[in-house]
């Protein structure tokens, strides 16, 4: 095969490539152009859109959280302040919402404020390192937990909530799951309404 036939086939599939590996095309360059050298173009544009087809595709990134800095720690319990706990959350659910990941978000309120510290410190013991917990407002922590759906939060949650009943019992918690188009405010904002929920049962 002589080197100008090599060369016209090369520039032929890429550009059939080009356009997506249109085999229409083939066919149309075929009809104008008779003999063996469409065929073989369309064999090896065929093959090539084949592999790209089967080719596994690459499962989304799982949420990595990254280790607080100090300047967003509360240092009296150890736990986010809360404009590091609103920057994590901002930041998982931009994860959630691009690659339909799951994340949930747990409000705890401890039965009295001076066993902060010690919901705070249970809840480290107990969730898992990719997991986060804060201050939120006044006598209120978030719990926020990526890869986490909402059923599963809330057996962490309650597991939790059994383990700290002798030492630092809570009056009240709930879950919210990450709805796909939330942003902060209304995932907070449920977060906090089951919170008022499981108080008033």
């Amino acid at each position: 095969m002589s080197r100008p036939v090599l060369l016209l086939i090369a520039a032929a599939a890429g550009f059939l490539l080009a356009f997506g590996g249109n085999l229409l095309l083939v066919y149309l360059w075929g009809v104008a152009v008779p003999g063996w050298v469409p065929v073989l173009a369309a064999s090896v544009v065929t093959a090539i859109v084949a592999a790209r087809s089967t080719r596994p595709q690459a499962s989304p990134p799982a949420a990595q959280v990254p280790p607080p800095r100090s300047e967003s720690l509360d240092p009296g319990t150890g736990a986010l302040n809360e404009s590091g706990l609103v920057a994590v959350i901002l930041a998982l659910m931009s994860i959630a919402n691009r690659y339909q990941r799951p994340l949930s978000v747990a409000s705890l309120r401890p039965g009295d404020p001076a066993t902060v510290s010690q919901v705070v410190d249970s809840s480290l013991q107990s969730l898992r390192t990719t997991d986060r917990i804060g201050h939120y407002g006044e006598g209120l922590l978030l719990v926020v937990m990526p890869e986490t759906d909402i059923d599963q939060a809330r057996m962490v949650i309650q597991r939790l909530h059994d383990e700290l009943q002798e030492r630092a019992p809570l009056s009240a918690f709930g879950v919210a799951g990450f709805d796909s188009g939330d942003d902060l405010q209304a995932l907070l904002a449920r977060a906090e309404e089951n919170v008022s929920a499981v108080t008033e049962q």
